[in-house]
């Protein structure tokens, strides 16, 4: 999690806060496609390994809208981590990943579920036994 300096300027102050906003975001991005680079990038750059996406359902909606996918806007739920996403679309290299680097496994999103939960919902077996481990 990037730290902000203490800083007299508000203005940017507030930059440094949507810089890791923004960090945390491209994060998630990455971890719901499974860019292992992607997610390094964006933790070396201060993003948060359980930031909980609050823009979730705006966010899932238009991804969905914009992919030829066979999974419905099934989560459009508020406040998912990485490790949720990741688990949700199967990209056990990204869990992998994420659990690596602390990712919390108990980490539960509006509906009360853990990342768990969802690869147990949706039977993607690798990552169910995966999180297990870890839980």
């Amino acid at each position: 999690m990037l730290k902000v300096p203490e800083v007299k300027s508000m203005r940017l102050r507030a930059r440094i806060l949507l810089w890791a906003k923004i960090q945390d975001q491209l994060l998630w991005d990455a971890a719901q496609v499974g860019n292992i680079q992607g997610m390094k990038t964006a933790l070396s750059n201060g993003a948060d390994i359980n930031w909980k996406n609050s823009n979730c359902r705006k966010h899932c909606i238009h991804f969905y809208c914009a992919i030829d996918d066979t999974h419905s806007p099934f989560f459009l739920v508020f406040n998912m981590t990485p490790l949720h996403i990741a688990a949700i679309e199967n990209k056990i290299n990204a869990v992998q990943w994420l659990l690596s680097k602390g990712a919390t496994v108990d980490s539960r999103d509006d509906t009360g579920r853990t990342a768990l939960d969802w690869a147990e919902e949706y039977r993607h077996s690798d990552i169910v036994t995966l999180l297990r481990v870890h839980s």
